[in-house]
């Protein structure tokens, strides 16, 4: 059997949806995503929301975290994937843009602002 073989035959199907957020008064707020792809629009309200989905396959026990402390965030990915599929929403109070640090490792920031 090739590694190939086994990683395909030990991947897990990983389907994990994301959301956190924060009142205006948390601000500023400062956000890491390791992979993904990230749209940032114009909240509805004065909350700063963070929300997604990732899905894909992986070894057993791989997954993608959110790490939250205070005003930073770190979406982390645990484990092997094999596939590996991430989409986030950013909604942020139109007049509070300047007060949000966005960072994406590997992946693509698209704002309709």
């Amino acid at each position: 059997m090739t590694v190939a073989t086994g990683s395909a035959l030990l991947a897990t199907p990983v389907d994990r949806e994301i959301r956190h957020q924060w009142q205006a008064d948390a601000l500023p707020v400062s956000i890491f995503i390791e992979e993904g792809q990230v749209t940032v629009i114009p909240a509805q309200d004065d909350r700063l929301t963070l929300s997604g989905n990732v899905s894909g396959f992986g070894w057993p026990g791989s997954t993608v975290k959110l790490s939250q402390s205070g005003n930073h965030a770190r979406l982390l990915e645990k484990g092997l994937f094999t596939e590996h599929r991430a989409n986030y929403e950013i909604s942020v109070p139109p007049s509070q843009v300047s007060q949000i640090n966005i960072q994406v490792k590997n992946g693509k920031i698209t704002r309709q602002m």
